[in-house]
């Protein structure tokens, strides 16, 4: 089974490396990909605890904006099989960590500075950076130092006041030639979400195509049946790769990693080309396609 679209506590997943490789272990996955927001960490790492049996390749996702439409549209790209080392994707993403961690910064000052129940010892191990929506990082941070009173206080000045964010998205022409850069290959995620028309949607895959882009992700556990058939379209008519993945973050939320059509597996030509191409790390010998 293989699942390419993975979250761990690296971002806003709920369980660290260890943990999802238990769960991908006992759901049978033989191939799989953390894609974590903004963050390559578990690709850095993971290769210490791989099984043997098992294939990993290096995976991301990165926040980006087009404005291909005249309005600001939030996509995701995908990155597969990319080297860890590349400096230039290692250096974007440490500018778009730095940003977020400053104005999250200047966000819990202001909290500070507004309730006089809080204070910054509560914050001493708070990731300012770490991607994620800051209501709930704070409220995790802080929900067990707090009275219940205190504690809905913070929760309604969080659903109002929205801290300002600044550049948290990379611009997606140069997010996929990050990806291309570091030697991976830029695909796009749930393009669903994008809630665009069919016309729409294939004038924007055009677009990204152009710029570089590869792949679809034609399966994910959240994918209208019905829109399966014009993504493998689309895919076919601009001969992109077709990608899938559960998505998983936490079982609260998602049905569990695997979870996908079975039309993706093993035998796809994407995992076809990473396994040709030596985009995996781990499994055993036998096992390369």
């Amino acid at each position: 089974m293989v699942d390419l679209h993975i979250h761990s506590s690296y971002s806003d997943g709920i369980f660290d490396l260890k943990k999802i490789i238990e769960i991908a272990q006992n759901s049978n996955i033989t191939h799989l990909s953390i894609t974590d927001h903004d963050n390559i960490d578990s690709s850095k790492v993971i290769k210490d605890i791989l099984p043997c049996d098992m294939f990993y390749v290096p995976g991301v996702e990165l926040s980006t904006v087009s404005y291909l439409y005249g309005e600001k549209m939030k996509v995701h790209i995908l990155g597969y099989g990319y080297d860890v080392e590349n400096n230039e994707l290692n250096n974007a993403i440490f500018q778009m960590h730095s940003q977020r961690a400053n104005d999250n910064y200047e966000y819990v000052v202001k909290l500070l500075e507004k309730f006089s129940f809080l204070s910054m010892s509560m914050f001493e191990n708070f990731d300012y950076g770490k991607y994620g929506w800051i209501k709930k990082l704070i409220l995790n941070q802080v929900s067990s130092n707090l009275t219940i009173e205190n504690l809905n206080q913070l929760k309604e000045y969080l659903n109002f006041e929205k801290p300002i964010y600044h550049n948290y998205n990379f611009e997606i022409e140069e997010a996929i030639q990050y990806i291309k850069n570091a030697g991976g290959y830029p695909v796009i995620a749930h393009p669903f979400k994008l809630n665009l028309d069919e016309t729409y949607m294939k004038n924007f895959i055009k677009y990204l195509v152009d710029c570089g882009l590869v792949g679809i992700e034609t399966y994910h556990n959240e994918m209208p049946i019905e829109k399966i058939a014009l993504y493998h379209y689309i895919a076919i008519n601009y001969s992109l790769f077709e990608s899938g993945g559960s998505d998983f973050h936490s079982y609260i939320y998602d049905s569990g990693l695997g979870t996908i059509n079975t039309e993706f597996n093993e035998l796809s030509p994407f995992i076809k080309k990473l396994h040709k191409e030596q985009k995996f790390i781990g499994g055993n010998k036998n096992g390369n396609k």
